[in-house]
């Protein structure tokens, strides 16, 4: 896919028409690169009223845009047996109103990871415990703000966990994760309507035990997967996935960070330009992050930036506009308050603004209950499991804006 940069005059608002979608979300899609004119400032964020959207014990939470006003999260439901349930939540200005939860496996689910397909379509990826803990993937289907479950599919035949799974096309995806092995493995999934099938044969890319993969599409053929590697003292370390359909060949690995390396997220900037974002636990725990370049199958890493001297945990983040990332975390320097910080990337550059607070309170202790997506240019979600009201799902709007 061409970058948008390359047609010159083009008519954005007109190719937005074109597509069926909003200016503000064609950031989004795969392997493209859009210019909307001056790069906007996010000197301030402010956080919006809590919306419950689970009034019991929520854990594995997992968020995704659908369009600028409808997202995806999904999770692990402990009023209801533990079940994979999935919601959908409303955005209006800053206000989120949630939908009726849907279950989408019928037995204790855990480690899920949503990725939008299209506007109506998405994929989770979770550790099905009712099916001997196999990874397995369903089809979301979303209508208005009802969501209808498709019909799981089993990727891993084995007790797998730390799923990562991102769109490479409204047809294909690429889950990342650990398997029973316990090395870093990737399988392709095809979408066909509701129908997920996964490739018949998972890829190994990591010989080593593999910690927390996380995946990003570059373009319809290429990903880029971040992890800790433990067979080389944790250190931070990339590969580049090539797709040829749903069949997957790595790349060579390239240490980003050489040092104890925990929660990488990766985001696709462009598509040859990514941004890890992760906690350096040799510096005690400091919140980092560094570009990475991707160039054929090569990546190259910038130098690591601390945005954070704190001790993080609980990182996650999303692109936020066009050459920004927004990276939420909890601070247990500060009384374990949730922070947001956007990173902008210039070049191989990253800066980073003010960490602003926008929750005083302990969210968890682990990073997979918390989760941010964004859904346009100054406006994120973050769901995340709130430990002052008996461990309930609850999401909120970050919203950002020049000084």
């Amino acid at each position: 896919m061409a970058d948008l940069a390359t047609y010159g005059g083009i008519d954005i608002s007109a190719l937005a028409t074109l597509w069926g979608t909003d200016v503000a979300n064609l950031y989004d899609v795969a392997g493209l690169t859009v210019v909307h004119g001056s790069v906007p400032s996010y000197d301030t964020i402010t956080a919006g009223a809590d919306e419950v959207f689970e009034s019991a014990n929520s854990t594995y939470i997992s968020v995704c845009m659908m369009d600028a006003t409808h997202a995806i999260a999904t999770y692990q439901d402990g009023g209801n047996s533990s079940y994979g349930t999935a919601i959908c939540l409303v955005l209006d200005g800053s206000t989120i109103t949630a939908g009726a939860p849907t279950v989408f496996e019928s037995a204790a689910t855990s480690y899920t990871s949503v990725c939008r397909m299209s506007a109506t379509a998405a994929i989770v990826c979770y550790k099905d415990g009712g099916n001997s803990n196999y990874g397995t993937a369903c089809c979301l289907t979303l209508t208005g703000d009802s969501i209808e479950a498709g019909t799981p599919a089993v990727f891993a035949s084995s007790a797998s966990v730390m799923f990562s799974v991102c769109s490479m096309s409204t047809t294909v995806a690429v889950v990342c994760y650990r398997a029973s092995s316990q090395y870093g493995t990737a399988c392709g999934l095809g979408l066909s309507g509701a129908i997920i099938t996964p490739n018949a044969t998972p890829v190994v890319f990591n010989l080593n035990s593999t910690l927390e993969p996380s995946v990003c599409a570059m373009d319809a053929t290429h990903a880029i997967v971040c992890f800790a590697d433990e067979g080389s003292w944790v250190y931070g370390t990339a590969k580049c996935l090539t797709l040829t359909g749903t069949s997957i060949a790595p790349g060579n690995a390239v240490v980003f960070e050489y040092a104890s390396t925990q929660s990488p997220v990766v985001n696709s900037l462009d598509s040859t330009h990514a941004v890890v974002s992760y906690i350096d636990h040799t510096a005690g725990a400091y919140g980092t992050a560094c570009c990475l370049v991707l160039s054929g199958t090569h990546i190259s890493p910038g130098s690591p930036v601390v945005f954070d001297t704190g001790s993080c945990e609980n990182l996650c983040a999303n692109v936020i506009g066009s050459g920004h990332v927004v990276v939420c975390y909890t601070n247990y320097s500060l009384s374990s308050y949730s922070f947001a910080c956007v990173l902008t990337l210039t070049g191989t550059t990253i800066t980073y603004g003010t960490p602003a607070e926008f929750r005083a309170t302990d969210v968890s202790y682990q990073a997979v209950y918390m989760n941010v997506c964004s859904m346009d240019e100054s406006h994120a979600i973050v769901c995340l499991r709130d430990a002052t009201t008996t461990s309930y799902g609850t999401a909120l709007c970050l919203a950002f804006s020049a000084a």
